[in-house]
Order: structure tokens, then sequence, then C-alpha cells
């Protein structure tokens, strides 16, 4: 019934983006603040499809790339209609729908992060910014920062395609009763990242031309940034400000429709707009967001903007 449930919710939250009663706003709120050098793991372990992503995304075997944007069952009325057994049927459809999307491309969809992202770390533990905030050893009292994560591959139409790292991060604090009770997590959020605009997947300057060298780099920019801004937030938590929001129109990861959402400006890192759309926990665009400034329209948030609807 966990499992129904969550997956109701998944679904609402992403493709209505109505913000649930009792959901409440954890992933908004900055990290904690330490007094050690905090321990940074990456765990390896992908986005959870229960919470972290709308219902009927599709992982391609073998890689660490998940597909969505081509739902298309899920946004049915229909769908819901028939309540829970509507949903499930649509994630079913909609999974087949994502596997058909990327058929011709499979072969060339291999891409993981695992061991850029280990090299990443490494450089960034390493270097003046992070070495004495951070450290890859654990020590007893010292606070463990985990992450895992995912290429999210979002059709924003029947062609064209935006790649995204969404990383999944949590603060686990060494518990205070039993010594064999585990870390405690006391915190958790998720940090999306997609640098430049959309193009197709397949044929002459796509994605997956040439050995799929423009999403490898693509990809490999989007983790740095992302990794980077994530221990600068914990290093030193940046404000989610109610007098300064924003409101944002534009394509985001995971979703197809244009967006436009009320959120906390976090600034900016180079070229990429950093914010936290004033979301629900359920809706699987909350979290820390940095995304291209060109394909954005970002303007001061008024009392009248609704918290987000489709533009």
């Amino acid at each position: 019934m966990r499992l129904i449930t969550r997956l109701y919710s998944a679904a609402t939250c992403a493709f209505v983006l109505a913000g649930l009663t009792g959901c409440g706003h954890e992933l908004l709120k900055p990290p904690p603040r330490a007094s050690v050098p905090v321990t940074v793991v990456y765990t390896g372990k992908g986005l959870s499809g229960m919470s972290d992503l709308p219902t009927g995304t599709y992982q391609v075997p073998d890689s660490q790339i998940i597909v969505s944007g081509h739902q298309k069952a899920g946004k049915s009325p229909a769908s819901m209609m028939f309540g829970v057994l509507g949903v499930l049927v649509a994630n079913e459809v909609d999974k087949s729908g994502g596997k058909s999307a990327v058929k011709n491309s499979t072969a060339a969809l291999t891409e993981r992060i695992d061991t850029r992202t280990q090299s990443i770390l490494a450089d960034l533990l390493s270097s003046d910014e992070f070495r004495t905030a951070f450290t890859a050893n654990a020590a007893s009292d010292s606070p463990v920062l985990e992450f895992g994560g995912n290429i999210v591959l979002t059709f924003i139409d029947d062609t064209n395609v935006q790649p995204a790292v969404i990383l999944h991060a949590s603060w686990k604090q060494a518990s205070r009763g039993p010594k064999s009770a585990p870390p405690a997590v006391i915190w958790s959020t998720r940090y999306m990242c997609s640098i430049g605009g959309p193009k197709p997947l397949d044929g002459p300057q796509g994605w997956t031309d040439n050995g799929a060298a423009a999403l490898k780099a693509t990809v490999s920019a989007e983790l740095t940034q992302a990794i980077r801004y994530m221990l600068l937030d914990v290093k030193q938590p940046v404000a989610r400000d109610d007098t300064h929001k924003v409101l944002v129109t534009g394509h985001f990861p995971l979703i197809a429709d244009r967006l436009q959402v009320v959120s906390y400006d976090l600034g900016e890192s180079g070229d990429l707009a950093v914010f936290a759309p004033k979301l629900s926990d359920a809706t699987v665009l909350s979290g820390v967001l940095m995304l291209d400034k060109s394909q954005l329209s970002i303007r001061e948030a008024t009392k009248d903007d609704r918290t987000k609807k489709l533009n």
C-alpha cells in the first residue's frame, strides 16, 4: 500500500504540480552548520522512483541514464479517473513509451557517472576551497554528507532532449543513543544541474552523434557544477530568503512542459542561475536547481504570482 500511495503522490505532484497536503517543505531548508569537517561519501545510489522521479520514467539498461518528459498516459485525466489502478497502468504504459523514445540510441546511451564523480569529488576535496571544510576519511564525531544520482534526459517535445545531472544528498549525524543505532538523517535535498539548450537525441549534431561526445562533455560539466555547488551550500549554507523570491520560467529537468515557478533566489554560478522552487517535498522539482540563464526568463516575484503553473 505504501508503494501504491507513493506512486499516486509522485504522479499527482509531477504532472499536475499540485502541492499535497502534509508533504512539507523540508527539501527547501538550507543544510545545517558543522563545527567539524564533514565527511563526504559518494554512495553510487541512484534516484528513487518513489520520491525523486515522476511516474513513467525509463532507465536505459546498463547505464545511469533515466529518460523522462515522454510521459503521456500519466497526464491523461482518464488515468486519474480510475484512481490508483489507473496511475499504475499509466506508469507501465509510459515506461514503455520511454523505451520506444530512445530505441534508436540505446547502444550509445551507456553513460555512467561513478568514475567521474569520484574523480571530481577527490579534486574538489583536495582544493584550497574545500580541504578544511570536508574530508573523505570518516571520524567518529564527523557528520556525513552522502550523495548519489543519475543522468536525466528530458524530452521537451517529440524530438528535442535536454540532459541534466540530478544528485540526492543526505546529511547523517552520529546517533547519541546506543552505539548500534544507525546515524540519523537530519537533512536532505536534491541538486539539479542542466547546461545549455535542447537538441535532438539522434542524427547529425545530436546528443549521440560522434560517440555521444556532446552528451559526455555536457554531463561532465553538469556533474562538476552540481557537486561543487552542493559542497558550497554545505560549507556556507545559502539562506532561502522569503524577502527575495524570483519567478523563473522555462523548461526544467524531468518535466516536458514549460513551467513558471516562484523560487528562492540563491544567486548565480557562472552562466547558471541557482534557485530553489517553493514547492512541496512531494514534487520532483523540489530542491536546488542550477539552469542555464540563456534558457530561462527570470524576474522578481510579486504577491500576485502563482507559486507554479504551466506556461
